[in-house]
């Protein structure tokens, strides 16, 4: 996908200046996807950096991107950390507009992308444990791929 690999020249130089990696894995090479390019754009961006703050202190220091087909044939992307991960009380107050458990964040990134993702037929989703990290997964209704 073109665009993960935009993505992650857009956040090279963040993510580098933490000490932290960025990898994408994309099966199969050529999938696509019908949504709004620049909304998705927004959501991976948001996500990319809520997974550098959540490994500030993680010695694994990598974000992984994984596109792909589900077992319901349905396209996925996923941004995954191994940093703190989110306490369980707090998993379903992420995404509620203005919560935030950061000194200095507003609380709208969470909210903005779900709202987005569900503008491009999609759902925006997270597991997350305690000391493991959290995975959040974009994850289109099966009439948003395209076969080439």
């Amino acid at each position: 996908m073109d665009l993960l690999n935009y993505i992650q020249t857009l956040t090279i130089l963040q993510l580098s200046e933490k000490e932290i990696s960025l990898t994408v894995d994309v099966t199969p090479s050529d999938l696509t996807l019908a949504a709004d390019k620049h909304q998705i754009e927004q959501i991976l961006l948001n996500l990319i950096s809520n997974a550098a703050d959540a490994i500030s202190s993680n010695s694994d220091r990598q974000v992984q991107i994984k596109a792909f087909i589900d077992s319901r044939q349905r396209p996925v992307i996923q941004v995954s950390d191994k940093g703190c991960g989110i306490p369980e009380n707090q998993l379903n107050d992420i995404f509620t507009p203005f919560f935030t458990t950061k000194d200095s964040g507003t609380g709208i990134g969470l909210s903005l992308s779900r709202q987005l993702a569900r503008m491009n037929h999609a759902s925006l989703n997270v597991q997350s444990e305690m000391g493991v990290g959290s995975t959040f997964s974009v994850l289109f209704d099966r009439d948003r791929l395209l076969v080439l």
